[in-house]
């Protein structure tokens, strides 16, 4: 049986910006472009978003202030397009 489970990429900070979002965490560092994302999900806790490519699997960010930064992205995804 196989099953699926989200795995945290660590603390880091997520950088947003009117382009793009950006995580620095140790061990890992990426960027995602407004335009690569393809779904957007807002949780009480924080987002998630899945970009576009074959291999993709949703991503999740835990924030304090989740309605905040859902809304803001949000509106930069809207804006970038």
């Amino acid at each position: 049986m196989e099953r699926q489970e989200p795995v945290s990429p660590g603390n880091g900070v997520l950088f947003v910006t009117d382009w793009n979002l950006y995580f620095i965490g140790p061990g890992k560092t990426f960027r995602v472009a407004y335009a690569k994302i393809v779904a957007f999900q807002m949780f009480s806790n924080g987002i998630g978003f899945t970009r576009n490519a074959s291999t993709a699997k949703p991503q999740y960010f835990l924030h304090q202030d989740a309605w905040f930064l859902g809304n803001l992205v949000g509106l930069l995804a809207v804006a970038a397009q």
